[in-house]
């Protein structure tokens, strides 16, 4: 499967791109826009693409009244280029034409980066998804024979008011309709398939109706539903779909493995999990049961006021978070310890199963004989719960030893009593270790605010993001200062910033720029960077794309198809 052209001589890695990601957003905030007399200048394409064998004309914008031009390649053996700016196709690969305009002993150099393109035998698209939410995008994608080809595609819907293209075959479904989706190589060569576009929550009210959208492509599938009825969900992996269960009078058994599974409403006491892997998000308030199969693994998160979230774990719950004001009862034929993580003052959770508990907030712990495992870390002594039951709980607080803040719990006792001070122990500073833990979501302990140093690290090696810029990157995702405006009216500056000549050049007003290394660690690499308010997204040689935005809370960073063993090592 590839994305783009010349994959293996321009492949940029996660860490690199995330570098640029970084850097833009300094050389965004640091640049004022140019003025008109710099607009005016003579200009030339920055980059252009042309079939081996074939020829293209470089035009200069804003010529200069008796000028000179004089015209050079840098690689005769990719392209050349005559005295008129005629560019020839020599062998795939990649070079740069250069441009010297001369005048009244004034000379303007001009340069643009060209591509000579491999043609394609065939283009095949990937993901010849059937069907897609209104508002989804999606990503098609598409495969070129030979593989060496490095054809550019051109993506082309048949109503564009109903699916809209952008760049390297990522679409977005505006509203309901069907389209015929086109992709034709710079060549000629082409591809079609036909997608329908449903309501933005792809609701759906039977049995039939919800299997007619799993794995069609479909972000979000919605059973709602008032009538009493069963759901068996087929087994498969609908991981780029999320499952939301509007459905109060239905019983639901679950097999397959999904993005997010939300709970709205559901009939009592009636999920049945038999998948593993599931996130299962308790959005509901009335009663809701989640037994777990013994094969089965979930993870739980209780978003909601809940009066009676129950928890039947016979396999495994890879971890319980709550958030809300939920009371939970857990129970089940399973011993090992679930993690939970407290978020909420006055929860209630319940349990016959050992947990290890997390907590930021108060709350109020039942143990139950089979809990005699269980442990609680406070972050502060303010969320040391209240323990109930006659199991004696180890509790610490901040980074103290248990045996420091005694063990707690009696019969009807308070779980709070004495600790050691309510200190939260512990240096002034603190690192940690990032993971993804989501599609592409980066979850930090702390405000992205107030990190102090961010370290990262892709296949074994780390890039540490220097103190300017992730300062600049702070007040880009904060869209502080007009940064966007900066951007937009910015058409060629330079600087130089952690040891790298970085130079951006665009059309004025556009959101997309090309940003070019001439020295350092991206010595010789250029991206297209687009930038939008609190985002930015840097595009490789490969066509691989990396978006960098945050959470409304300022406590996620969300990274766009983000590899699994991308992490962050940030100090606060």
């Amino acid at each position: 499967m590839t994305r783009s052209t010349n994959t293996d001589k321009f492949r940029v890695t996660a860490g690199k791109l995330l570098a640029v990601v970084m850097t833009v957003a300094l050389i965004i905030t640091c640049y004022s826009p140019i003025s008109a007399q710099a607009a005016a200048k003579p200009a030339i394409s920055k980059t252009v693409s042309v079939l081996k064998g074939k020829k293209v004309e470089l035009k200069v914008k804003n010529p200069t009244k008796g000028a000179a031009y004089k015209w050079k390649t840098g690689n005769k053996s990719i392209a050349t280029v005559d005295s008129k700016g005629v560019i020839t196709g020599v062998k795939k690969g990649s070079t740069t034409v250069y441009c010297t305009v001369t005048a009244k002993k004034t000379s303007v150099y001009l340069n643009c980066k060209v591509t000579v393109v491999e043609p394609a035998k065939k283009i095949v698209i990937n993901n010849k998804v059937t069907k897609v939410n209104a508002g989804q995008v999606y990503d098609l994608n598409r495969t070129l024979t030979p593989a060496a080809s490095n054809d550019p595609t051109i993506w082309k819907s048949s109503n564009e008011k109903v699916l809209k293209f952008g760049k390297w075959g990522k679409f977005t479904a505006l509203k309901e309709g069907t389209v015929t989706v086109t992709a034709t190589t710079l060549s000629g060569k082409s591809d079609k398939v036909t997608i329908k576009v449903v309501d933005k929550d792809g609701i759906v009210t039977t049995l039939k109706g919800l299997e007619d959208l799993l794995g069609s492509g479909a972000g979000l599938i919605t059973l709602k539903t008032e009538d009493a009825a069963a759901f068996t969900i087929p087994q498969g992996n609908y991981s780029k779909q999320k499952l939301v269960v509007d459905a109060p009078n239905a019983d639901v058994t679950n097999n397959g493995v999904f993005k997010e599974v939300e709970i709205k409403a559901i009939k009592a006491s009636t999920w049945f999990e038999m998948a593993a892997g599931n996130i299962i998000n308790v959005t509901a308030v009335s009663p809701v049961r989640i037994m777990i199969d013994k094969l089965a693994s979930a993870s739980v998160i209780a978003n909601s006021a809940n009066t009676g979230l129950t928890l039947v774990n016979n396999g495994t719950i890879t971890g319980l978070t709550v958030n809300a004001n939920s009371v939970i009862s857990i129970s089940g034929t399973s011993t090992a310890v679930i993690p939970v993580a407290n978020n909420f003052a006055g929860a209630n959770i319940t349990t016959s199963i050992p947990l290890a508990v997390t907590a930021t907030a108060k709350f109020t712990l039942t143990a139950l004989p089979g809990a005699e495992a269980t442990t609680v870390a406070a972050a502060t002594a303010d969320a040391v719960p209240e323990v109930q039951g006659n199991i004696t709980i180890p509790v610490t607080v901040g980074n103290s030893k248990p045996e420091e803040t005694g063990n707690q719990g009696s019969s009807g006792g308070s779980g709070g009593g004495s600790n050691g001070g309510g200190s939260n122990g512990g240096s002034s500073t603190t690192t940690k270790t990032i993971t993804k833990t989501g599609e592409g979501a980066y979850t930090l302990p702390v405000e992205y605010t107030k990190l102090k140093k961010v370290v990262v690290s892709y296949n074994g090696v780390s890039y540490q993001v220097s103190s300017e810029i992730l300062t600049q990157l702070k007040g880009f995702l904060s869209n502080e200062a007009a940064t966007i405006e900066k951007w937009k009216n910015t058409t060629e500056t330079t600087k130089t910033i952690s040891g790298q000549k970085v130079i951006v050049t665009g059309e004025k007003g556009e959101l997309t720029k090309t940003v070019t290394f001439s020295d350092g660690l991206l010595n010789g690499k250029s991206y297209d960077v687009t930038v939008d308010e609190k985002s930015v997204t840097v595009t490789g040689g490969s066509g691989k794309s990396y978006t960098i935005s945050k959470s409304d809370d300022n406590k996620t960073l969300y990274i766009g198809d983000a590899p699994d063993n991308l992490t962050f090592k940030v100090t606060y």
